[in-house]
This record gives structure tokens, sequence and C-alpha cells, in this order.
């Protein structure tokens, strides 16, 4: 669609301040925590030749791990530390999905509501510190959710279900993006149209590359197995585990710890059920808003998923990241109804009100270096870790094993870093692992982490921190404390 001059210079002034925002984040000096770690290990891995699945166990699809290779390879390709090559490949894609955030509000309320959607996604710090650490699911599965929906209201159906298809290969709930363009396509052009025979062939296309890639290397069974019979058993073992209340109440913990500040931007963001709901009813019908809902309506579908699975399960900050897109959705839905409300109220008497609004949003997101400081924490190193910490770890470790086999269920990091392949066949230890790799010989989960260790049989480990019988898996082993100079960042080395 034609854009003014007017609107083009907004588009430049909000492209602006996403790179202002998103280069404000610390490529070099961040340590490698969080699942993160797990994956930039794949990422090398598969760049590398390896196969998702079958020479790694991962519950999660690996459209990201995919993409983390490519970065791998371009950044050894050009010169450049592959780590870094990743982080700003990540920037990148973070940054996009910001900018598509700004896109969809300014179609649904003009310049000042995009401006609004813009902000409420840069209030949110932890949606640019998580994809400065390294390979991130989730985030590619924003961004096409967020397409999948602009492409509904362009009404390009087979792209609009090749892109929801595609969201599901970085997260499982990621196929909300498709399902939402299915529904959007029933709704606006009939349950028996064309447009809905498209999304669905977008989303078969979506498909095929990873069926025709993981059956020519003999990896489709295990991929099956891995992202959906290990994942439902992980989460039908997670809903057992907490009550509703212990859910929420982690989820207010997360919130407290990755949203400095700002939290009380994260509560403000459930205005957006309400405001979604009237402008699909009673918004549609007075507004005679038909092109908006078809825009306004996939969207709902998608984050109303999103909201649905956090209320399940919230355990980390890779949810959290997840949550918060939900949130900064929610943010944006509420500033544009008030923008709309103020427009009718200032009328032509004072036509700058709504750019007031907007203007007063980003203040309130203080984007860019103005952001509030954040760290991310973990329980392997200590406040002020860095980088540099963890580095100077894995080359002791690496002097020290040698040629030896080394394996790990923790402390993954350091299987990229040293660039050694894991002798175990898992770098973690949760309950997706022990659904996979529990033998019906094993009593207890320790018996399943016993019978890995004996199989790999490496001559240096680090055990899981989370499992119930500890000191049975150290057993038979001594210990090698290695520890940064700094002493903010060390691992425990078992000698078997």
């Amino acid at each position: 669609m034609p854009f003014s001059t007017a609107s083009r210079r907004a588009g430049l002034v909000a492209l602006a301040i996403v790179a202002l925002h998103f280069a404000s984040f610390d490529l070099w000096g961040q340590p490698i925590v969080t699942d993160v770690r797990y994956f930039l290990y794949y990422a090398w891995q598969v760049s590398e030749g390896a196969v998702p699945h079958l020479d790694f166990f991962e519950n999660k699809p690996q459209l990201s791990v995919f993409l983390g290779a490519g970065l791998y390879r371009l950044g050894a390709l050009t010169g450049m530390d592959p780590l870094i090559a990743i982080r700003a490949g990540q920037l990148g894609l973070a940054a996009l999905a910001a900018g598509l955030g700004f896109v969809v509000f300014r179609r649904l309320g003009g310049v000042a509501s995009g401006f609004v959607g813009l902000a409420a996604t840069l209030s949110f710090g932890l949606l640019g510190a998580l994809p400065a650490v390294g390979v991130l699911p989730k985030l590619a599965m924003i961004v096409l959710g967020t397409a999948s929906a602009l492409l509904v209201h362009d009404r390009r159906w087979l792209w609009a279900g090749l892109a929801g298809g595609l969201a599901f290969f970085d997260w499982q709930m990621g196929g909300a993006a498709w399902l939402a363009a299915a529904v959007a396509a029933g709704v606006a052009e009939g349950w028996r149209s064309r447009a809905l025979l498209r999304v669905c062939c977008g989303g078969a296309l979506a498909v095929a590359p990873f069926a025709i890639y993981y059956a020519a290397r003999g990896a489709l069974a295990a991929a099956f197995d891995q992202v959906i019979v290990a994942t439902f058993f992980r989460g039908a073992s997670a809903l057992g585990a907490k009550t509703i209340g212990e859910r929420f109440m982690r989820i207010a913990e997360l919130v407290r710890e990755g949203c400095p500040e700002h939290a009380w931007l994260f509560y403000l963001s459930a205005a957006g059920v309400p405001v979604a709901v009237w402008w699909l009813t009673v918004g549609r019908r007075r507004e005679g808003g038909d092109d908006r809902v078809r825009l306004l309506l996939p969207l709902c579908v998608f984050h109303g998923v999103l909201l649905a699975m956090s209320a399940l399960e919230t355990q980390g900050y890779g949810d959290l990241f997840a949550l918060l897109h939900v949130a900064a959705f929610g943010l944006g839905l509420a500033g544009w109804t008030l923008i709309e409300w103020v427009r009718r109220r200032a009328g032509t008497a004072a036509p700058w009100a709504p750019g007031v609004v907007a203007a007063l949003a980003l203040v309130l997101a203080r984007p860019g270096p103005l952001r509030p400081a954040l760290e991310l924490e973990s329980a392997a190193i200590r406040p002020g870790a860095t980088l540099a910490d963890q580095r100077e770890v894995a080359r002791a470790a690496a002097e020290r094993i040698g040629d030896a086999s080394f394996g790990l269920f923790d402390s993954s990091e350091l299987l990229f870093l040293m660039r050694r392949e894991n002798a175990l066949p898992s770098a973690y230890w949760n309950r997706a692992t022990r659904a996979h790799f529990r033998s019906p010989s094993d009593a207890t989960p320790t018996d399943t982490v016993m019978r890995l260790l004996e199989a790999a049989d490496p001559a240096f480990f680090v055990a899981p921190r989370r499992v119930a019988d500890r000191e049975r898996v150290l057993r038979g082993s001594s210990p090698l404390a290695l520890r940064s100079d700094s002493g903010r960042y060390a691992v425990e080395l078992r000698i078997r």
C-alpha cells in the first residue's frame, strides 16, 4: 500500500529508534546463560554437519538452530567471531520483531499508534537481552507469527500459511500462528473458500523441507519422538508438578527479575484483553472495522494461545520472553485504544494530541541506553560474571581434559566455548530427557543418569544439578574445581 511522505518519515524515525535500542545491548561481554547455551552448542554442531534429534537430543523444533548454524558459518567465513555473528544476527531478528510491531499498530491506528506499539515492545529489556546471549528459540516464532498476520491483512493467504507453518518449527506453540491464519481465512472468506485452502497449502509447504531433510538423514522418527512425544510427557508431568497459584507466583517472580522498573507495565498489559474483545465485537460493528479485524483476529488468536500456554507453564527466561511479547501486544492494544479516544476528544482543535500520547509512551519505555539495567540471573555464575570469565575457565578445562572424552548434563556453555562434542546424548537434564531416555529397568531418574554415564563412559563429566540422588552420581569420581580469576564463574569437573 502507498505511504505518504510523512508516513515514510515516521518509518525512518521508528527504524532509528529500533536501531538505537538494540545496539545498546552487550554483544561482547555478556556471559552465556539460560537455555541459550544449549542452542549455541547445537548451532555449532549443525554447522559441523550434525543432524538434530539424531546426533543430539532436543525436544524443541530446530528452526532457531538452523538459523544459528548459518550465522555461525557466516561469522567463520568472514573472519568474525562466530559467537558475535550469532548475537548480532539474533539482535537483528529482535529488531525486526519490534519493527513489525510498529507496522501492525500503524495499520490499525496510524503513525501515533505505531509508535505506541513500538514503545510497548521496547519497554521490556529482556526482549533484547536474551537475543544478545545467542541462539534463542521463540524469537523467529514471534517474527513469523506477526508476519503471518500482516500477510493475512494483505490477503496473501498462501504466504500467511507458510509463515504460520514455519513458526511451529521454532517452538511447538508457534503452530498457533498457522491456526490463526486459518481462522482468519475462514472468518473473512468463508470456511470452504480458496483462502483457507491456500493457508493449508502454505502450511504444507512449511512442513515439507523439514520432513524431507529429516527423512533423508534417517532422523524423522527421532524428530517426531523428541519434538512431539517427549514434549507431551514433559508437559503432562509439568501440569501435575505445580498448582495454579504456584504457576502464577513463578510468573510474578520472573517478572520481578526480568522487568526491572517496568514490572508495572507487564501488569498493565492485562488491559489489552478486554480491549481486544471490544474491538473484535462492539468496535467492529461501530467502526465498520472489517479491515482492522482481519489483522487483529489472527494476532489475538496467536497471542491468546501463547498466553494460555504461559499460564500452564512458565519456568524460566525463555518462557518469559514469549509472555513479554504477549504483554507488549496487550500494551499496544491499550495504547491504540487510548489514542483513538484522544483523537475523538481532541478533534481538529488539537491534531497533535495523539502524537503527544505516543511521545509519552516512548518516554515511559526508556529505549536504548536509557533502559533499566538488567543482568540475567543464573545458578551457574555469580553476579558480574562476564564472557571473558567463561572463556578463561573453558581454556583451563580444555587444557586439563586434552583428548580425553568429556560429557556433561550441565554447564553446556563449555561445549560451545571448547568446541567439544558431548559424550553424553543430552546437554541438560529435565523432564523431557528423563521421559525420553528412561528405560523400563530404571526405577528412578538417577538410575537413568547412571546408565547413560556408564554407556558413554566419559573420562571427565559435569553432573546434573537437578537429580534426586546426586551423591550417587558423584560416587567413584573425584572433583576438579575450575574457577576464573575473578571468582565469578566456576565449574566442577568430575574425573572418573
